[in-house]
């Protein structure tokens, strides 16, 4: 398939990824449905592609990029992801297995 040119986001909705890819809606959620695509459903009625799963779909895979950090850094890092997580309200905190 030909490199498409598309607004990079996190998520789309099955109507925008088939405005991308030219297809009918029904078709990406049938494609969700029949597991060749993955999707997230948020609600009865919403449901959400993730980026990643969007380019692999496409066989163009999300490029996974690393970052060598001193310990220190790391440390830093940590800490500050760490106090961001801890200012979250109890009920809004996502947890993710």
């Amino acid at each position: 398939m030909n490199e498409l040119t598309f607004e990079r986001k996190d998520f789309y909705s099955p109507a925008e990824m088939s405005d991308i890819i030219d297809v009918h809606p029904m078709t990406v959620r049938e494609w969700i449905g029949q597991g060749k695509l993955y999707g997230i459903k948020l609600s009865e009625r919403i449901t959400r592609i993730p980026l990643g799963a969007l380019l692999e779909f496409l066989g163009q895979p999300l490029p996974v990029t690393r970052e060598v950090m001193s310990q220190e850094e790391a440390d830093d890092h940590w800490t500050q992801v760490s106090a961001e997580h801890e200012s979250i309200p109890c009920g809004k905190r996502v947890t993710r297995f």
